[in-house]
Order: C-alpha cells, then sequence, then structure tokens
C-alpha cells in the first residue's frame, strides 16, 4: 500500500501518561502509586520491544499496560513508520486541537483523505474522565522527561506542538 495515508492523533504526553495510569488503576491493573509506576516502568518493559519485534504475534501485556512514558515518546514511532512512507502521507494531528475544535479537525482528516465533506450532526465527546491532580513535582518529572523527545518530534515533523 505505497500510498496509504496515515493520520497520527498525538495527546501531549504528559496528559496521555496521566490517563493512562488512571485507566488501568480504574481497571485494577495498576497496584503502584503513579510516580513509582513511572519509574518501575522500564524493569517492567524490558525486552518487550525487542520481543514484539523479533515476533509480529506476540502481544506484550506490560507493554500495553505499563508503557506511561514510552508509548508517549512519539518521535520513535513515527520515525519507524517514516522509513516506509513519505512525509507527505502524514497527517500529525494533536488531540487537543481536536477536542476543542472537533468540526476543524474533521475537516482537515477528510481533506487530507480526499473525501467530501460531510459532517455528523452529533461530535460530542466520549470516553471523557475526570481525576484527581498530580503533584507538581509528578508533572514537572514527566515534563523535563518527555522535553528532549517532544523537541526531536518538533524538528521531525516540522511543527511545535508547545508540549
Amino acid at each position: 500500500i505505497p500510498n496509504v495515508k496515515i493520520i497520527c492523533l498525538v495527546r501531549n504526553p504528559v496528559k496521555r501518561a496521566e490517563s493512562h495510569y488512571n485507566h488501568n488503576c480504574r481497571k485494577g491493573r495498576e497496584p503502584l502509586e503513579f510516580r513509582e509506576a513511572v519509574l518501575r516502568e522500564e524493569i517492567r518493559l524490558r525486552g518487550e520491544m525487542q520481543r514484539m519485534l523479533c515476533d509480529e504475534r506476540y502481544q506484550s501485556f506490560s507493554y500495553q499496560h505499563f508503557s506511561y512514558v514510552q508509548r508517549g515518546i512519539y518521535v520513535e514511532q513515527i520515525r519507524r513508520y517514516r522509513e516506509f512512507f513519505r512525509p507527505e502521507q502524514f497527517l500529525i494531528i494533536k488531540s487537543e486541537e481536536m477536542f476543542t475544535n472537533p468540526v476543524s479537525v474533521f475537516k482537515e482528516v477528510l481533506a487530507f483523505l480526499g473525501l467530501d465533506e460531510s459532517i455528523p450532526a452529533n461530535m460530542t465527546a466520549a470516553n471523557t474522565g475526570n481525576y484527581g491532580r498530580r503533584e507538581t513535582g509528578e508533572i514537572n518529572f514527566l515534563k523535563a522527561t518527555f522535553a528532549l523527545h517532544n523537541q526531536l518530534l518538533y524538528e521531525e515533523i516540522g511543527r511545535d506542538l508547545g508540549w
């Protein structure tokens, strides 16, 4: 599929990590406090990416559920795709933009795909959740963790996402 169109929906990785953690807690999968879960991620994921790359049928429970930081390092994921696809085949959308202006983003997607404009009557948010606030230290730790990765992402896609 050499002319495929790829849409990447990216969320502020700090918010994504928080949401991922909260989801796992709600589902009873995460026994650790947030900071401990993030600090133990590397140990929990050790060897999982290599296993997934070596065996396309391997499904990593640990990677799916405990990759709070790793899955927010979008530049690595996009670079893997760009080994096979041209930059013009990608549409990068900030989820924050989709949340605040869904009609505009939907129109952008339709234009990217070369489809006629047809806006659904109802575009209300789904799967929203309200959670307690994280400590400032935890947020600052995550911001620092993602800072270099975000800068590399901005350079890769030619756009500053403001995270």
